[in-house]
């Protein structure tokens, strides 16, 4: 004597169709908007500032060699600021 077969468990059983399965696109990434800047600040001279910024990090990159702290925190990033000769206006 045979043995009667069980019905399958599964919901894909003989017979049934398998229901078409959807794919999800991948949006694309909206491009990134350029920052705008107020009027004033487009207006300082790049060539005049590009000197003071390569000489500011220059000093921050000496401070961090003789401290040897790879992350200068910003009490102490005030501090090679004043040293260069900024204060602070009224």
């Amino acid at each position: 004597m045979s043995e009667p077969t069980k019905p399958s468990k599964s919901p894909l059983a003989k017979g049934t169709k398998r229901a078409p399965t959807m794919r999800v696109r991948k949006s694309k990434k909206a491009p990134q908007a350029e920052p705008v800047l107020p009027p004033e600040a487009q207006l300082v001279d790049e060539d005049e500032t590009r000197g003071e910024v390569l000489e500011f990090a220059n000093a921050i990159d000496t401070y961090k060699r003789n401290e040897r702290k790879p992350f200068p925190t910003w009490g102490e990033v005030l501090e090679v600021l004043k040293r260069l000769g900024y204060r602070r206006s009224a």
